[in-house]
């Protein structure tokens, strides 16, 4: 596929093949490169499987079955690739399956035809598969390509230690406020125990005058049954006296009555 424009600048190509050291190549690729000026072209290497060279009896039909996989393997790389480069931004951009019988050679032999400026390879990308039958594809590229050859070993970028940074000082400024919210939160929290303290203390002293208000309440209502008390003593003790006054009148009046009259009152 191809959607470069005749004008251009630089001309990058990454050779991937589905795994992490191959997509961080291609992350280097793109950190790199001018998105709307420079040229990216991302390539998937494939050996075809030759049937002189497969040891012991194996059918033409496995041979050729395995060749068809793995054309619809790197295809498949290539789709999953088309879709990170326009979300990338990338306009300039060529994508090819490379078959051959050798991966180095081909990636190389593409690199000229190109006319590419910088190839982007990870250090051992490759899978197992790929490996056993490809060897060191990388150490190839770097002794044979004729262009500038940058080895990923890890992707570490420029874009990504801004992005880093940015973090590191957004978590800052976030413990910072966190911190002061948690003084502020402190001084309001002391401010609301203080006037609570104030508030129990006035129900305290609310609750000891009431106490004291029942305690006179109840020294007064004794004081009026003491005075009852003593008014019923002397009403009783004046009764007493005046039912002893009367008797004695009558025991009076009895001593000088006649023995007469007396005898008529008694009838």
């Amino acid at each position: 596929q191809d959607t470069m424009g005749e004008d251009y600048g630089r001309k990058f190509m990454v050779a991937v093949d589905g795994s992490q050291n191959g997509e961080d190549a291609f992350q280097e690729a793109v950190a790199l490169m001018n998105k709307k000026e420079d040229q990216l072209t991302v390539v998937t290497a494939f050996e075809y499987m030759h049937y002189p060279v497969v040891y012991g009896p194996v059918p033409v039909t496995v041979v050729h079955n395995a060749n068809e996989a793995g054309l619809k393997a790197g295809k498949r790389i290539l789709r999953a690739y088309a879709k990170k480069i326009h979300a990338a931004g990338v306009i300039n951009y060529k994508l090819a399956v490379l078959c051959g019988t050798h991966a180095g050679g081909l990636i190389c032999k593409r690199a000229k035809e190109v006319g590419i400026d910088y190839l982007l390879l990870g250090r051992r990308g490759m899978n197992k598969f790929s490996r056993f039958f490809m060897g060191s594809t990388s150490k190839y590229c770097v002794e044979n390509a004729e262009c500038n050859v940058l080895i990923v070993k890890k992707l570490v970028r420029t874009e990504e230690h801004a992005v880093l940074s940015d973090v590191k000082k957004a978590e800052e400024e976030e413990r910072q406020r966190r911190i002061e919210e948690a003084q502020g939160t402190s001084g309001e929290h002391k401010k609301e125990q203080a006037k609570r303290e104030a508030e129990l203390i006035g129900v305290v002293r609310e609750e000891e005058k009431e106490r004291k208000r029942r305690e006179e309440a109840e020294g007064t209502s004794n004081e009026k049954d003491i005075e009852q008390e003593r008014r019923e003593a002397e009403l009783k003790k004046v009764q007493n006296d005046e039912e002893a006054e009367r008797k004695r009148r009558m025991e009076e009046i009895d001593d000088k009555m006649p023995i007469s009259i007396l005898e008529n009152y008694l009838k």
